[in-house]
């Protein structure tokens, strides 16, 4: 979702991430660092931010956003289970918030972390207060949802990018953001 630009000014395009092209992001995180077990979702999510960020051309200083969106009724959620009877959307939308500056001038690791810890933010004391938040809401969307990239953290993510064209377009993004920013995946 973007609500900055018009959707006449959008331009889409659809990437397939099979095991070589999410080997080839993988290979760019440093042997040891904790983003190596990143699942493939916070994977080419980190790198999905990244280029996106870079493509729209915003400046070094603004403020960019990714949501997560998760379903709250996942095996991940068992502080906060979900009525019994309740059938209606359930799902929590974390949001990670960095400067253009600092997600595109990070090696890919650190940014795979940062969705990471966006993921893992999600307590029970952060659900309530989500809850609250959203049936109080009378504006929307709410002012703060300018520049924001939205991921949809999905439980069979390989469904989602069987779609029609190469992932290498986007492993070669992500080396244009790499060498834009003077920097290699260390």
């Amino acid at each position: 979702m973007m609500l900055s630009t018009p959707p006449r000014s959008m331009v889409a395009r659809y990437f397939l991430f099979g095991p070589r092209e999410v080997s080839t992001l993988r290979d760019r995180i440093p042997a040891g660092h904790p983003a190596r077990s990143a699942t493939i979702f916070e994977l080419v999510t980190a790198v999905m931010w990244q280029c996106r960020t870079v493509a729209l051309g915003y400046e070094a200083g603004q403020r960019v956003r990714l949501m997560i969106t998760m379903n709250a009724r996942g095996r991940w959620n068992n502080h906060t289970p979900i009525p019994w009877g309740y059938y209606g959307n359930a799902h929590v939308s974390p949001i990670a918030e960095a400067t253009v500056g600092e997600l595109c001038g990070q090696p890919l690791a650190e940014t795979v972390e940062l969705v990471r810890e966006t993921k893992r933010c999600v307590t029970k004391e952060r659900m309530e207060s989500m809850v609250e938040t959203v049936a109080s809401l009378r504006e929307w969307p709410p002012s703060t949802m300018d520049k924001i990239y939205e991921a949809l953290a999905a439980t069979n993510i390989t469904e989602l990018f069987h779609l029609p064209l190469s992932g290498e377009a986007l492993i070669s993004a992500a080396q244009s953001v790499s060498d834009s920013f003077g920097r290699t995946g260390a």
